[in-house]
């Protein structure tokens, strides 16, 4: 069963699915030929990981049902703002070319504060941003905070850092 719900999480993304077995007779919980068996130094599930990071499989087993997701392992920067390295709960990440913090820790590492309703509102020291995010999106992209406090962001693609310049009004 694990081995089929797994082939139904490959099937939903581009990865190739390089080896593949029904099992001998009918399973009750797919269709015939969407199942996958794996038989010991016989048979095996093979797909190959055709994107540019490592690839997570994470598997819940809740009351009894089992669900797998598979997640690319996004670059992790380390961010530092002038010589401090910023800590955060859940690692940054980088997608498409956009770096993206959790919000507690832009939160706890700028002079901000932040409101959630139906909009996010955050506040700096000088005027207020308002940012429209999904229902429970934690993660919002790091430029745009330091756009609105003006600091200026540099990438160094070889350590994976990412420097931040603190604008004269704010103290070190």
């Amino acid at each position: 069963m694990t081995s089929s719900i797994l082939h139904q999480a490959v099937k939903s993304t581009d990865l190739p699915i390089l080896e593949r077995h029904n099992h001998v007779a009918n399973v009750g919980y797919l269709p015939r030929g969407e199942d996958a068996a794996i038989t010991w130094g016989v048979e095996d599930y093979r797909f190959y990981n055709n994107l540019a990071h490592p690839l997570i499989i994470k598997t819940h087993i809740n009351s009894g049902l089992i669900s797998i997701s598979l997640y690319e392992e996004l670059p992790t920067p380390t961010i530092y703002l002038g010589d401090r390295e910023l800590l955060f709960i859940e690692k940054p990440f980088i997608e498409e070319g956009i770096s993206y913090a959790e919000l507690k820790g832009i939160i706890d590492n700028f002079p901000l504060t932040a409101e959630m309703k139906e909009i996010l509102l955050i506040t700096a020291p000088n005027s207020p941003i308002t940012i429209t995010t999904p229902e429970n999106k934690h993660y919002i992209p790091l430029r745009v905070i330091t756009a609105f406090l003006n600091y200026e962001i540099s990438w160094d693609a070889e350590k994976e850092t990412i420097r931040l310049t603190l604008p004269a009004y704010f103290p070190s």
